[in-house]
């Protein structure tokens, strides 16, 4: 039995998809399964696949016919026997190291169910300014307080950089097929357990961008399916966090946010007042200026500001009049 199952599904791919399997059998660390799970692939790619199936043990060929990568997730934990289960992409390169530092880690962090790493962009262009910025503010959240501070902005780890407990699948059941982003779910659902998430501070893994990837071409991962993701576990957290006395205002005015807004209420949330720097006319909620709010003890203040380089500000002026993060205040734009 295998220490680690490697799930790694595929379609079409072929160079890729022979070098992020290179780079899994190169690692250091050997005691391993690498799940190949067929998805809709090809004759090509299954030539590939079945190149390495026939010279290494440690490589599983798998088929899942219902197209989807959830689907295909959960046919590799079927055949999951051993204690982790790590993820890997079809075109990305881990390092050789990556699977012995982040299974080191969860031996010495017991109170840790999974491990991410920090990424690298590849290639880097003119078009994926705004991915290497996201992957540069995933870099930087670490310790578990900060995935937990900062899991209803967005995905604060990338799905093929983790290294996971078994346990966690057995104990709270596999991927989400619903169309939503499959792995955003999994880690909401985890940290309403208060499942610890951590990220090793190196770069163990190059994460390639290209314009048919899965997060900027399906639509389970659009802005609204995020969106819906993290709607019912951000009120699940807020009915337990969050005062029944308590006004709740909402950071951000433009109509973007306040159709947000009225999206949560819908679901259930009792806004009081939104608030922005520049006046505007949020009805039917009432307006307060951003230099009027102040903590009186009875407010609590959601952000639903999106903008990147807006959040840190917002962060730092809420905390500046005594709001704070994860008990008055939370960030989830």
């Amino acid at each position: 039995m295998a220490t680690i199952a490697v799930l790694l599904p595929f379609t079409t791919e072929t160079t890729l998809l022979q070098l992020a399997i290179e780079s899994i059998l190169q690692q250091t660390y050997r005691d391993f399964k690498l799940l190949l799970i067929d998805n809709a692939g090809n004759a090509d790619s299954l030539t590939v696949v079945n190149k390495f199936v026939e010279v290494d043990s440690r490589c599983l060929l798998l088929h899942e016919d219902r197209p989807g990568i959830a689907f295909a997730l959960n046919r590799g934990l079927e055949e999951c026997v051993g204690p982790f289960v790590a993820r890997m992409d079809a075109d990305d390169i881990a390092m050789p190291e990556r699977l012995l530092k982040q299974l080191e880690y969860l031996q010495q962090h017991s109170e840790v169910g999974a491990v991410s790493c920090q990424t690298s962009v590849y290639p880097v262009n003119e078009s994926n300014t705004g991915i290497i910025e996201f992957v540069q503010w995933q870099n930087n959240i670490l310790s578990a307080e900060d995935h937990y501070l900062n899991r209803f902005i967005e995905s604060p780890v990338a799905h093929p950089t983790l290294l996971m407990r078994r346990s966690l699948f057995n104990a709270y059941g596999h991927y989400s097929t619903d169309p939503i982003p499959e792995d955003y779910e999994l880690w909401l659902r985890w940290m309403k357990q208060d499942v610890a998430i951590a990220k090793l501070p190196e770069i163990l893994l190059h994460w390639r961008d290209s314009t048919d990837r899965l997060t900027r071409t399906h639509h389970h991962y659009q802005e609204d399916r995020f969106f819906e993701a993290k709607t019912a576990y951000l009120l699940d957290w807020m009915s337990k966090h969050v005062p029944e006395n308590h006004r709740i205002v909402v950071c951000g005015g433009s109509k973007n946010i306040r159709e947000k807004a009225h999206r949560l209420a819908k679901a259930g949330l009792k806004i009081s007042l939104i608030t922005d720097v520049t006046n505007r006319n949020t009805s039917p909620w009432d307006f307060i200026p951003a230099d009027r709010l102040y903590n009186d003890g009875q407010t609590f203040v959601l952000n639903l500001i999106s903008k990147r380089d807006a959040r840190e500000p917002i962060r730092s002026f809420l905390k500046a009049i005594g709001f704070v993060e994860g008990i008055s205040f939370i960030m989830a734009g």
